[in-house]
């Protein structure tokens, strides 16, 4: 990764920090917390099964 990039992710995650308390359930059903990630990139994506063009991306 570039060096500037990985320094603006850094920046934002200092910016962000309050958000590593953040806790779901896997399909699994299994508890995950964000912090269980901590020092790695994350890419969260929320979205709509019933939405039609959810359902078109994902066919």
């Amino acid at each position: 990764m570039d060096d500037s990039l990985k320094a603006a992710a850094q920046e934002t995650v200092k910016a962000v920090d309050s958000s590593l308390a953040f806790t779901l359930k896997d399909q699994t059903g299994k508890e995950v917390r964000l912090s269980d990630f901590a020092g790695k990139i994350v890419v969260l994506e929320w979205l709509n099964p019933e939405c039609p063009f959810v359902q078109a991306h994902y066919k």
